[in-house]
Order: structure tokens, then C-alpha cells, then sequence
């Protein structure tokens, strides 16, 4: 599913660079102390929907910048990993008519069913910021949008919700 353009575009912006890519055969790469673990989505398009677990120092971060619906494959690869320490996504319900993509963002009912399999510590509302467009996409979305006063009345989502307003550095 890589597009071979990325990959040799990266190398040209990042000669130095070395590159690790994702695929069948290579869904975990350890580089130093950090582990990243890709959960790749079941979507057809877009590896934008993927998600990925990033360890370092036990800790952890999970990153579902579209949210994800886990399988049972995608939970065997989290076998064993501990505890979620940070779970980062979307909150905003975001569709489109099948045609356009569908869902893009699950919103709410989607997040609880993630939190529900991954029980993270914390969570923190990623990728919900106004979308900036003009044309036919952004008049056919459909958005439900989360506001952080919603949080008080959501049990599963109350005691972890980290509201980050200003984008400085915090600790959990």
C-alpha cells in the first residue's frame, strides 16, 4: 500500500535519513529505546487511517488520528504491551457521503468503543480542528462536533480527558 512517490520523495527532502516502512512483513520497528507498532487500517484507501502505538521508556502512546476500529488481529499485536498510557484521537464525528470516503472520524461512539477495548489512562482530542476547504467536500460533510464541557456528563471519559487547549507541553 506504500506509494513508492512518498518514499522517494522523503528520501530526497531527508537524504540522511533512514527509513522505516510498514507493511506485511514489518508491522513493529525498535529503533534506540523507542518502539512504534503500526495498526494498519482495514480501509481499502488511505493509510491515514492506520494508527499507530509508539513505546519508549515504558510508556506509551496510541495514535488513531482518525480514530480505529480494532480486529482481532490488530489486538494480537497489542498482546502484551501493558497498559495505553495515552490514547490520541479524534472526538469529532466527521462523514462524507460513501462515495467521498464515509466515515472519516467516528466521534464519540467510535472513541468509547476504542477506549473500551484499549482502556488508555488519559486521552487527548487530536485532528478535531476546523477544517479549512472549499468545494464540494466541505459542503457535503457532516460534522458533530465535541466540546470539552461534554466530557463531565461521559463516565468512561471523564476521570482520563486531558484538555489541551494551548498545545504546551504537559505530563499525564
Amino acid at each position: 500500500r506504500f506509494n513508492i512517490a512518498v518514499f522517494q520523495r522523503l528520501k530526497r527532502l531527508l537524504p540522511e535519513a533512514t527509513l522505516y516502512l510498514f507493511g506485511p512483513a514489518a508491522r513493529e520497528h525498535v529503533h534506540g529505546g523507542l518502539r512504534v507498532t503500526h495498526l494498519p487500517t482495514r480501509r481499502r484507501i488511505d493509510p491515514i487511517y492506520d494508527a499507530y502505538l509508539v513505546e519508549a521508556g515504558g510508556e506509551s502512546v496510541m495514535i488513531a488520528n482518525h480514530g480505529m476500529r480494532l480486529d482481532h488481529a490488530h489486538l494480537a499485536q497489542l498482546e502484551g504491551k501493558g497498559t495505553i498510557d495515552v490514547l490520541m484521537s479524534p472526538f469529532n464525528r466527521y462523514a462524507l457521503p460513501a462515495l467521498l470516503g464515509g466515515i472519516v472520524a467516528p466521534g464519540l461512539e467510535g472513541l468509547e468503543a476504542l477506549v473500551e477495548v484499549t482502556q488508555p489512562r488519559h486521552i487527548v482530542q487530536t485532528h478535531d480542528e476546523p477544517k479549512h476547504g472549499s468545494g464540494l467536500v466541505p459542503m457535503l460533510a457532516k460534522v458533530e462536533r465535541f466540546s470539552p464541557e461534554m466530557a463531565e456528563s461521559l463516565p468512561w471519559l471523564k476521570p482520563r480527558f486531558i484538555n489541551i487547549t494551548d498545545y504546551t507541553p504537559v505530563s499525564p
